[in-house]
């Protein structure tokens, strides 16, 4: 489960964050990804869904990643927005929401809605 959640991972990151017309710079998301499973919150997330699993609930994680800040004031083109969410097949939930900023290259803020 935990090898398909990362495969997913790469997967969705290679997908997101295309440059419209100016110069490419380094995507962040790899890193972005990297540090997201790092988190607490990534692994009491992965735990839960093992744990549907193993009760025959289909379930799995899903990471949405926004160019831009959607929830606080901060500039648009410094902060990066993702939310992980638990797929259920009938409904999806926000675990977590994480706000990254790539200009210190850290997370700089967590909502958990766990």
């Amino acid at each position: 489960m935990k090898t398909l959640i990362r495969l997913s991972l790469v997967f969705f990151s290679t997908l997101i964050l295309v440059s419209c017309g100016k110069e490419k710079e380094k995507d962040p998301v790899p890193e972005i990804l990297k540090e997201l499973q790092s988190l607490q919150e990534f692994k009491k997330a992965e735990k839960h869904i093992d744990s549907l699993n193993k009760e025959g609930i289909k379930a799995k994680i899903s990471i949405s990643v926004v160019k831009g800040n959607l929830l606080s004031k901060m500039s648009q083109e410094d902060v990066i927005t993702i939310f992980v969410k638990k797929e259920l097949g009938f409904a999806d939930n926000i675990l977590y929401t994480v706000t990254y900023d790539k200009n210190k290259r850290e997370v700089i803020a967590k909502e958990s809605n766990f």
